[in-house]
């Protein structure tokens, strides 16, 4: 009897230990994740998630610029799963959310579900790879946008299953790309942020849009002017106008100020004069005439070497002035 005893303690032990290895090898996982964008109406766009292919990485990407007339769409994602031992892939989603940047993260994600695509070779012994794929969305995440700045677009994705869901998620980080809204094609341009060259290709052309257009809101129309940056002014200067025919053009006030400062690290950017007529006595690279409350920071303002005349009087070729205020009128200065 004692012998039996104990021959069934081992058979259990045995079948313990066969059962248990069983269950534990049961297994799903995600192999390869993708993000799936259309960008300005065109096709599929693949992004990797913590995945090396010829497609673009999603994290750390540029996805552009855009004003009002654009779009932007989170169209989906792919996941290609590995199942083993019992255990199952039965669905999938990619989440994704859309904040300013400069505000950090927040609100909550929109999930966009993927359905089953196709049994694929490659697994070992005892397992399956699957691809599922949604392409289901339809929002223009650029038509919700009313603040024009930087934004991040943020994204993981999901594969529901058994033993428990699997996610690629860049550890728990999830993977961020950024782009910037440019605001309206027409009008006084809102408070908020322009990238340089991005949303304006050169400071001169920023500023010939506000002296036509203007500026509104409350608080800051900043430009912000990539580290590096280069630009020849045009002929006559850069020429901030703080009046006109439509009212406050090129002028702050003391809610709405307008900002040209340097984004990010390395040079800085750099205005240099244009060719100056021969003679002139009050040659400015930068003109503030009759604005207010307008700041340049960051920016580095040099004359042209072409401008090589330093003799004073009818053959001098020099830039007078670097940044200078000048009245528009008797009554309004600068």
């Amino acid at each position: 009897m004692k012998k039996s005893l104990q021959s069934l303690k081992v058979l259990l032990a045995v079948l313990f230990v066969v059962l248990g290895s069983n269950v534990s090898a049961q297994s799903n996982s995600i192999y390869e994740s993708y993000a799936i964008l259309s960008v300005n109406g065109g096709g599929n766009a693949y992004y990797d998630m913590g995945v090396a292919t010829p497609n673009p990485d999603f994290q750390g990407a540029n996805l552009g610029n855009f004003n009002a007339s654009n779009s932007l769409i989170v169209k989906g994602g792919q996941n290609k799963t590995v199942k083993c031992a019992g255990g199952d892939t039965t669905g999938g989603s990619l989440y994704y959310r859309v904040y300013l940047t400069s505000a950090g993260p927040s609100g909550s994600f929109t999930g966009i579900g993927m359905g089953f695509l196709s049994n694929d070779p490659g697994a070992g012994s005892g397992c399956q790879n699957q691809a599922w794929e949604g392409t289901g969305g339809s929002t223009n995440i650029i038509s919700g946008l009313t603040i024009p700045g930087n934004y991040t677009v943020e994204v993981y994705s999901e594969a529901t299953g058994s033993p428990s869901s699997a996610y690629a998620s860049n550890g728990g980080a999830n993977y961020k790309a950024t782009f910037s809204y440019c605001g309206p094609t027409s009008g006084a341009l809102p408070v908020g942020n322009y990238a340089i060259p991005g949303c304006f290709p050169t400071v001169a052309s920023a500023v010939s849009y506000i002296n036509t257009n203007g500026v509104t809101g409350t608080g800051t129309v900043q430009f912000d002017v990539a580290a590096g940056h280069t630009e020849t002014a045009p002929v006559g200067g850069i020429i901030l106008l703080g009046s006109g025919a439509a009212g406050n053009l090129a002028t702050g006030n003391a809610t709405t100020n307008i900002v040209f400062k340097k984004s990010g690290a390395g040079t800085n950017p750099t205005i240099t004069a244009p060719l100056w007529v021969a003679g002139g006595t009050t040659d400015g690279i930068i003109k503030i005439v009759g604005g207010d409350y307008i700041t340049f920071d960051g920016l580095t303002i040099q004359e042209n070497p072409l401008n090589a005349v330093v003799t004073v009087g009818a053959t001098n070729t020099m830039s007078e002035i670097g940044v200078g205020l000048f009245l528009a009128s008797a009554t309004n200065g600068a």
